[in-house]
C-alpha cells in the first residue's frame, strides 16, 4: 500500500497531539504507549517509527503543549493587551473555570509539575526551558519583574491545581476567585506593574481588559 509523501509526518503530529491530551489527563507515566498508539489508531510497534523513546516523545509533546499555553496568554484577542490590562485579562482567562474543567486542553503545569520532578533529566530540561521563556514572557507583557512574573504565573498555576483536586464546584470557583482577587490587588490596583502608569491609564487598560473578557 502505498502513502502520500507527507503520510509520515502526519501521523508524527497525530501522535505529539494525542500525546498532548493524553499527558494533561493522566500524566506521562499513566499513559502507556499501547493507549497512547490506539487513540491514532496504531500499534505499538508504530511507534518506534516515530520515536527513540517515550523521553524523545515527552519533549515533543511539551513543546506542543507549551506553544497553545504561550497561543492562550499572549494571542487570541490579547495581542494589544500590555502592562495591568494584560496582566487582568490573561488572569482571567487563565482563571476561567472552563480552564480548570478541561486539563486536556488547558496549561500542562498544575497536573505535570510535580511528576516532571521524577522525570527523565532530557525531559525535565525541557519543561523547565518552556516555563522559564514563559515566565520571560508575561515579564516583557506584563512589565513586572522576573520575580513577579514567575509568582504571577505560581498563582495561577496553584490556584487551578486546587480547583481540579476540589470535589465541589462551588469550592473549585471559590480557589479561582480568591486567586483572581489577590492578583487583582497585588498586580493591578496596586501599580506593582510599571505598564499601568497613571490613574487614567489604568483606567483605560481597565476598560480595554474588560471589552476583551475571557476570550
Amino acid at each position: 500500500m502505498s502513502y502520500a509523501p507527507d503520510h509520515k509526518l502526519r501521523v508524527h503530529l497525530e501522535i505529539v497531539r494525542a500525546a498532548a491530551r493524553l499527558f494533561r489527563e493522566v500524566g506521562i507515566q499513566g499513559t502507556g504507549i499501547d493507549r497512547l498508539m490506539g487513540e491514532v489508531g496504531l500499534t505499538r510497534g508504530g511507534f518506534y517509527a516515530h520515536f527513540a523513546s517515550k523521553a524523545a516523545l515527552a519533549e515533543e509533546a511539551l513543546a506542543f503543549i507549551f506553544a497553545e499555553s504561550r497561543e492562550n496568554l499572549f494571542s487570541k484577542g490579547l495581542e494589544r493587551l500590555s502592562g495591568a490590562a494584560w496582566v487582568r485579562a490573561a488572569t482571567r482567562r487563565y482563571l476561567d473555570p472552563g480552564h480548570a474543567e478541561l486539563p486536556g486542553e488547558g496549561c500542562a503545569i498544575p497536573l505535570l509539575g510535580a511528576e516532571i520532578a521524577r522525570a527523565e533529566p532530557s525531559v525535565r530540561a525541557a519543561f523547565q526551558g518552556e516555563v522559564d521563556a514563559v515566565v520571560a514572557l508575561i515579564a516583557e507583557r506584563s512589565g513586572l519583574t522576573r520575580g513577579d512574573a514567575s509568582t504571577l504565573l505560581g498563582l495561577w498555576v496553584g490556584a487551578v491545581t486546587l480547583a481540579r483536586a476540589g470535589a465541589e464546584p462551588r469550592r473549585a470557583r471559590e480557589h479561582l476567585e480568591a486567586a483572581r482577587a489577590h492578583i487583582e490587588t497585588t498586580f493591578v490596583a496596586s501599580g506593582r506593574s510599571p505598564n499601568q502608569g497613571t490613574q487614567d491609564g489604568a483606567a483605560r487598560a481597565t476598560r480595554a481588559a474588560d471589552a476583551v473578557g475571557t476570550g
